[in-house]
């Protein structure tokens, strides 16, 4: 079985040069050690994520060794990610080296010293200490498909994936699921209102919903009512119950914007995109409270709005060169913030200025598949250079022209070249993943609507 997710034009990445390779736990082991003693703690690092899928499941020995190489390698954050796993296990391990010295002085990590010591007193027997051989399974997987990117490789074209800060676990609920043979998403809105999700069927050219709790989807409205052309992206404003979608022709010779009631899919206008001679591909909507409707079109790097009141689309903003992947509106409505391939956009809604928002030295923002705005802050869905994917909120100053804080969320996102919909119902996070099972001539997706309580 594989899992696939929502089909839509997805930036590519520069893969990374094959590290090293070892055979066997024993000989990871080995190699790790002896990269370890030659102060090659890259190489060490990269063998270490080798070693994992290599050896017993969960393993807390191997579990402490990628630790270290992660404190040697300049990564405190992951290190104190995979500390906190081992002694969620209920183990106790000692980390007192001065290699986990940077770990020991990040913010998260009293809670993980306190959890460490909890175990150690409460266990009637003397606690079990790494190395170990088996555990409890954790829900989280351990590593990702290829190995962890090396941030000292020249040809990566992104910033190393580092100073990012570690939260606890969050568990994944199931809200509904339905199957289908030919489904393919284009979009995903959450009506929070009535408890139910709304999802774009691109090939189909037609809205579905998914209740919550529900086991199959119904429609909502079709191409032959609502004039659809292959559905893309799609949002919802809470304030008078619209629905926004964006359509287009996969080659691009056509593309709308499509107003309809939510609550009965009724096709209200339709507005066509600027310079009928130019390809458009709409690859998100978002909707502001005072200010229109904004849509992101990829093909000509620009976000176009629909001003209240206004008969059709105009240009807001241009990109220059940039790859646009996605688009929020701020917590105040008068900025938006488009994902590109190497970083993030601030755009002022009045004047359509443009500017780079800041982050950090070393802080990664580039690589955004799917930007979604939550409390004050934003929730992104980011492709790592490796393939892998993570789920990070991004924390703004007063004015929303920098990140201050990234925080990686503890929930596991299948890897893959296409991004995943996602979808901010007041503080939780939808999103789709489906399973493909079946054969090869006749395939059937079981989708399933999964959902994360994120706080504010």
């Amino acid at each position: 079985m594989a899992l696939a997710l929502a089909l839509t034009a997805a930036p590519s990445f520069a893969r990374q040069a094959a590290p090293a390779a070892c055979a066997g736990a024993t000989e990871c082991r080995a190699q790790i050690e002896a990269a370890i003693g030659q102060g090659d703690h890259e190489r060490a690092h990269d063998l270490a994520w080798r070693a994992i899928p290599q050896g017993p499941r969960n393993d807390r020995g191997l579990m402490l060794l990628l630790a270290r190489t992660q404190a040697l390698s300049g990564r405190p954050d992951d290190a104190l990610v995979m500390i906190r796993r081992i002694a969620e296990m209920g183990a106790t391990v000692d980390v007192s080296a001065d290699e986990f010295l940077r770990m020991r002085e990040l913010p998260g990590w009293p809670a993980v010293e306190a959890a460490i010591a909890g175990n150690a007193s409460a266990a009637v027997a003397p606690p079990p200490t790494v190395p170990l051989t088996s555990a409890p399974a954790f829900k989280a997987p351990l590593a990702p498909a290829a190995p962890h990117p090396a941030p000292k490789a020249p040809s990566a074209p992104l910033a190393p994936v580092i100073p990012a800060t570690p939260v606890s676990p969050i568990r994944v609920e199931d809200a509904g699921h339905f199957t289908s043979r030919e489904f393919a998403p284009g979009g995903l809105a959450c009506d929070a209102v009535s408890k139910r999700f709304v999802f774009g069927d691109r090939p189909g050219r037609k809205l579905l919903i998914v209740a919550e709790g529900s086991d199959h989807a119904i429609d909502l409205t079709r191409a032959d009512v609502a004039g659809f052309l292959d559905v893309m992206a799609l949002d919802i404003d809470t304030t008078n119950g619209n629905l926004w979608v964006a359509s287009a022709e996969a080659d691009g010779t056509g593309a709308a914007l499509h107003r309809l009631q939510l609550i009965s899919g009724r096709a209200l206008a339709s507005y066509g995109m600027p310079g009928s001679n130019a390809a458009a591909q709409p690859v998100d909507v978002a909707v502001t409270v005072a200010r229109g409707v904004l849509v992101l079109d990829a093909a000509q790097r620009r976000v176009l709005v629909l001003r209240p009141g206004a008969p059709a689309l105009t240009i807001l903003a241009q990109l220059g060169d940039a790859q646009p992947a996605s688009l929020a509106v701020g917590s105040q409505g008068g900025v938006a913030y488009v994902a590109h391939r190497d970083g993030l956009f601030s755009i002022d809604l009045r004047s359509g200025k443009v500017a780079a928002l800041t982050a950090p030295k070393g802080m990664m923002l580039g690589g955004i598949e799917r930007l979604r705005r939550i409390g004050g802050g934003l929730v992104a869905v980011q492709a790592l250079p490796d393939g892998s994917r993570r789920l990070v909120r991004l924390t703004l100053n007063a004015t929303g022209a920098a990140v201050t804080r990234l925080r990686v969320v503890d929930v596991p996102l299948p890897a893959g070249s296409a991004p995943i919909f996602a979808a901010v119902c007041g503080n939780m996070l939808g999103f789709l993943v489906g399973e493909t099972t079946g054969t090869a001539e006749q395939p059937t997706t079981a989708w399933t609507v999964r959902r994360v309580r994120l706080g504010r």
